[in-house]
């Protein structure tokens, strides 16, 4: 009997425990970037840990992708987070990872990578930098040793080795994933990111969208980050841009983008802005409304890595998306606070043929919402609010199966006392 119990139980955690609880050594959430002192942040969200080495690649705005299991090289971990070895830059060449180690209890990188053209890339900056995964090392059973009182078990010293740069890598091929296409890898050395490259960056992308540059970029003391955080102290003025188009999008002369205007001191600390995207999390439901482009989700921390939410002065917020919007009567820009199950309505951002414009103190997720006819008022105003869809996701009933089938096996077992 107890045998049918154990097996019924087992087959019943292998069918619905997967998709939950089997350990993704990924990089976790907004903790991605590096700082590069010479080429500014690097994306690490594309990178796997794994127990003895690590796969995937790294992105650098300005320099391409970094690929951590390229043929001729590699990135090694020693099972305990030491990490060794070199991966490999299209425009960067051979990084070397052997100052860095992750933390076994948290999952955050620290340390330094190096090589000529990256200079020193660093986990431990005390603005952005952040880099945690949710890899941890195996459990494993200490060795019993005899004699009386047992013994304390000493793990084994890794056996470290000269690294060895390897020979050249070939081009890495172009992944599945949401970062732009990987570009020619150039012949020359690169340059570093400078303040006046940036502003060029950020001039051709007004002119991409065909909108007049804001007066605020004349400030004598003014800061501008393009696809990377922006760091503004209390008397900067600023502008961020972060552009989400894909080469699909570019092609077809489309843009997703965000870009956020800063006047002064609209804090009394020094912030850290940052961008990201999602399509499909804590959204309203489809019989309420459909969003356009993505869920934008704009974050800001101080020097200790504390989010910030609300700013003294008003932040000029404009979201971009890959649809004509012209004549649409039906649209709406929302934000939903991180404590509420409800999207909340922005009723003076103003409308244009690719996006939606409007002034907030707070930051927050936000979205451009198309209202379905069901959900406009009478008078074709949009609701106030919408509400969140509840999780219909598998995920959301795993613990409810779980609880069942315990339930099942105390019946069955009840059961078959009564029986004899």
């Amino acid at each position: 009997m107890h045998v049918r119990i154990l097996l019924f139980l087992a087959l019943l955690f292998s069918i619905f425990l997967p998709s939950t609880f089997v350990l993704a050594a990924n990089i976790t959430g907004s903790y991605k970037y590096a700082w590069s002192n010479n080429v500014g942040y690097i994306n690490f969200e594309n990178l796997t840990v794994g127990d003895s080495a690590l796969s995937g690649h790294a992105w650098s705005t300005n320099k391409g992708w970094i690929k951590f299991d390229p043929t001729n090289g590699g990135v090694s971990n020693n099972g305990q987070g030491v990490l060794s070895g070199y991966a490999w830059g299209e425009q960067l060449g051979w990084i070397n990872f052997s100052g860095v180690s992750i933390n076994t209890s948290t999952g955050k990188f620290s340390g330094t990578a190096t090589s000529d053209l990256i200079g020193t890339l660093t986990f431990d900056c005390p603005t952005y930098c952040d880099v945690r995964t949710d890899w941890r090392p195996v459990a494993q059973t200490p060795p019993q040793t005899s004699g009386r009182g047992g013994g304390r078990y000493i793990p084994p010293t890794p056996t470290l080795t000269p690294a060895t740069v390897p020979a050249s890598e070939p081009v890495p091929s172009i992944l599945n994933t949401n970062t732009p296409a990987i570009p020619g890898i150039s012949k020359s050395e690169p340059a570093a990111e400078t303040p006046g490259s940036i502003r060029d960056r950020i001039t051709e992308f007004y002119k991409t969208i065909e909108k007049t540059e804001p007066l605020v970029r004349t400030d004598a003391n003014h800061v501008e980050s393009y696809n990377a955080p922006l760091v503004i102290e209390p008397n900067q003025t600023g502008i961020l841009v972060w552009d989400f188009s894909t080469a699909e999008m570019t092609s077809a002369k489309q843009k997703q983008a965000v870009f956020v205007e800063l006047p002064r001191a609209i804090s009394a600390l020094k912030v850290t802005l940052s961008i990201e995207q999602s399509v499909a999390e804590r959204l309203p439901s489809l019989d309420q409304a459909n969003v356009l482009g993505a869920v934008f989700d704009i974050t800001a921390k101080d020097s200790k890595g504390n989010r910030i939410r609300e700013f003294s002065a008003p932040l000029k917020i404009t979201l971009i998306v890959p649809e004509d919007l012209r004549g649409r009567k039906d649209l709406g820009v929302y934000y939903l606070a991180d404590s509420v199950s409800e999207w909340t309505r922005i009723p003076e951002a103003t409308f244009d043929n690719i996006g939606a414009t409007f002034h907030v103190n707070h930051l927050t997720r936000f979205a451009i919402f198309a209202l379905t006819p069901d959900a406009l008022a009478k008078d074709g105003v949009p609701p106030e609010t919408l509400a969140v869809a509840p999780d219909t996701s598998s995920r959301s009933f795993n613990w409810l199966f779980i609880i069942i089938g315990v339930l099942f096996i105390i019946w069955l077992s009840r059961q078959k006392r009564k029986s004899n």
